[in-house]
């Protein structure tokens, strides 16, 4: 199931509902904002969506959420009906997906961990980790293969899977692809992190990035054309 990004602004999860519409959330970037949308504006072939008109809507800060920086009142600028409300924070968090039974994973590279967020009556959420030990995780999906629903990961190494039952995790992970690349010993920089899709066929897409964004020099020294690229696996069944 491909499923829309966005980026994130703040090391709050925002949860951010429409008032004309109850369309589920979809899979957000950066430090951890989910949307969930507004109503749907159709594109015609060969033209543009109209711009929404945005206005000013102050941020909700539930006080066991109100340290800085949300001790102060904040204005964001969203489209007409929508609300914004502080609902989780995770300090370092890189990308989120909802799981079949409504909760949020949170990857967290920078602590090799996936954290899950559980809503609570509050109106905010109970945090827990779900996984940790890994090696820079970032980008998650869930597909339903043979009936049952499994949860990937990408490491930076590797692309894993976990089946998954209605109380989370429910079995052994099995390692999907090893090695990705991951280091590279001339360069300034190297795009470590993977993110990934999985189709409803099963087929998982991942991209490995390029060798530097950091100094154009890096590239005399990278002649590996793994770097820059999207590749196709198909798990064998």
């Amino acid at each position: 199931m491909i499923t829309a990004r966005v980026v994130a602004v703040t090391l709050a999860a925002l949860t951010l509902a429409s008032a004309c519409s109850g369309g589920s959330s979809t899979r957000s970037a950066g430090a951890g904002v989910a949307l969930s949308p507004g109503v749907a504006v159709p594109v015609g072939e060969g033209s543009a969506a109209p711009a929404a008109k945005l206005v000013s809507v102050p941020l909700v800060v539930p006080k066991s959420e109100d340290a800085a920086p949300f001790n102060k009142p904040r204005m964001l600028r969203m489209p007409r009906g929508w609300t914004a409300r502080v609902w989780a924070r995770v300090p370092g968090a890189r990308m989120e997906a909802w799981t079949p039974g409504g909760d949020l994973l949170v990857s967290v590279p920078g602590r090799g961990e996936v954290a899950e967020l559980v809503p609570d009556r509050s109106g905010t959420a109970r945090r827990r980790t779900l996984l940790r030990g890994l090696t820079e995780p970032q980008g998650m999906d869930f597909a339903k293969v043979a009936g049952h629903w499994v949860l990937y990961v990408a490491e930076s190494d590797e692309i894993d899977s976990y089946p998954w039952g209605s109380h989370g995790i429910d079995g052994a992970r099995r390692v999907l692809v090893r090695p990705l690349p991951d280091t590279n010993p001339y360069a300034d920089y190297v795009h470590r992190v993977k993110d990934l899709v999985v189709t409803r066929n099963g087929t998982i897409y991942f991209g490995v990035g390029s060798s530097s964004n950091a100094n154009p020099d890096d590239l005399i020294y990278v002649s590996d054309d793994t770097a820059g690229a999207i590749y196709r696996l198909v798990p064998a069944r």
